[in-house]
């Protein structure tokens, strides 16, 4: 997933990309932000390669402000941008904003695309956020067998499902060799 992705998927940026240096003012609304590698490269990934560097959601004024913020303490996100924006390979980083109705299920559904394509966060995003119900079975049954294709994780997610609808009773799954997975109760 890159930052082409994005804007694929929630639209054009509201405005160009912008260097991010602590002199960007942002809207003062709501929306989705995405932080990318300025020089249009791109780095590895534990799976696949990506330009991105952070994904966030909230007042994009107020949380811009706290990133660009190079606190002593090391709290917060700024030191961590601040220290990849001045690596020689990476060349600066840019920042887009993207207004939408609902900034976090956008930012959520985006970070769980992230983590589904490359197994891991961007570099400067440290947590997920809250997950719906799906998504954290899609994770598991990920965790449960990293070699089932794709059709055999959503035909075990649908069945999840469709137990999950029909009683009150925890579902478990069992990575079975070989056959994928086992729904069992």
């Amino acid at each position: 997933m890159n930052s082409s992705e994005i804007s694929t998927m929630l639209g054009l940026p509201s405005g160009d990309w912008d260097r991010f240096d602590g002199t960007l003012s942002a809207p003062a609304l709501s929306g989705v932000y995405v932080i990318r590698i300025a020089s249009g490269k791109t780095v590895g990934r534990l799976r696949g390669e990506s330009d991105l560097i952070y994904i966030g959601q909230g007042n994009l004024r107020v949380r811009t402000k706290a990133h660009a913020n190079l606190r002593r303490d090391f709290r917060g996100k700024g030191w961590v941008l601040w220290l990849i924006a001045g690596a020689d390979s990476v060349g600066g980083l840019e920042i887009a904003f993207f207004r939408c109705a609902n900034p976090r299920q956008a930012e959520n559904t985006l970070l769980f695309r992230y983590l589904t394509e490359h197994l891991e966060l961007p570099p400067a995003n440290n947590t997920l956020g809250a997950l719906t119900d799906s998504q954290k079975m899609e994770l598991s049954l990920m965790c449960l067998a990293p070699q089932s294709t794709t059709a055999q994780r959503e035909s075990a997610l649908k069945e999840l499902l469709k137990r999950k609808n029909s009683s009150s009773g925890i579902e478990t799954l069992s990575p079975q060799p070989r056959s994928g997975l086992r729904v069992s109760k």
